[in-house]
């Protein structure tokens, strides 16, 4: 339900009596399959990010994939471990909260924000409307032994953290995994890779501020600059030459924005 007055959505009753009824502790497989459907939904008009309930998630999945295999009968009663249901019940009280919507951009503060990382370090690269460019970046610590897809989420991380006010973000990145994972707002395959995509998306319930999410190519992501070298004039002068590569064939399939 939309209140157009207020600018404020809301679960309708029907699916807000169906969460508040079910019982963890005796329930079906096709029942708890229909409690994870409702709870996605009711997460995506609620505001609320799956992946904060990974354990949640990977135990709801896990039933689904046997009941598609046959392998679970779908009136068999399933064990939901206490610290589930615990889980599972936050999410329920989570999803019912009204949330705010944020109003169509209208302008003030806005920025492109490109975020690339390697092997080397991450890069964080922001230009505001105002004209003002800043360049973000860092070594990684020498012991670092982690998949490139969650070096990138840590590099969006650190880079929304870095900003303190905004009322719009372009955001760029060329992980095609990372996208999507932030776009769905959970990353079921990997509890690392989604803590760090709860960590970006954190820093930006903190902005309260409109985003749009689009995959730019390595080629023309500015970040991947920073992200190898540390932030010099040398590299400030290479980061402006990108961008202007990036804003010039913006058009031509070098990114994709949604």
């Amino acid at each position: 339900l939309f209140s157009h007055q207020d600018n404020i959505v809301s679960l309708g009753s029907k699916i807000k009596k169906k969460l508040s009824s079910c019982s963890l502790s005796f329930i079906s497989a096709s029942e708890l399959e229909s409690l994870g459907g409702r709870l996605l939904h009711a997460s995506a008009v609620s505001g609320v990010s799956p992946g904060g309930f990974w354990f949640a998630l990977k135990f709801l999945r896990r039933v689904t994939n046997h009941l598609n295999k046959g392998t679970l009968d779908v009136n068999e009663r399933v064990n939901v471990p206490l610290s589930v249901r615990k889980e599972i019940g936050k999410w329920i009280q989570l999803v019912q909260v009204r949330r705010t919507v944020l109003p169509e951009f209208q302008g003030g503060r806005t920025a492109e924000v490109f975020v690339d990382a390697s092997l080397k370090g991450w890069g964080g690269v922001i230009v505001w409307n105002s004209g003002e460019l800043e360049i973000l970046g860092s070594s990684w610590p020498k012991v670092e032994n982690r998949h490139i897809n969650i070096l990138e989420a840590d590099a969006l991380g650190r880079t929304l953290g870095g900003i303190s006010s905004a009322d719009h973000l372009s955001i760029w990145v060329d992980n095609k995994t990372v996208c999507g994972g932030f776009r769905k707002k959970m990353c079921v395959k990997s509890h690392t890779l989604n803590k760090c995509l709860m960590k970006a998306l954190h820093f930006l319930s903190i902005l309260k501020c409109t985003y749009t999410l689009g995959w730019v190519s390595t080629k023309f992501n500015p970040a991947d600059i920073p992200s190898r070298e540390p932030v010099s004039p040398s590299t400030t002068e290479q980061v402006k030459q990108a961008l202007g590569e990036f804003f010039n064939l913006r058009g031509g399939g070098g990114a994709e924005s949604g």
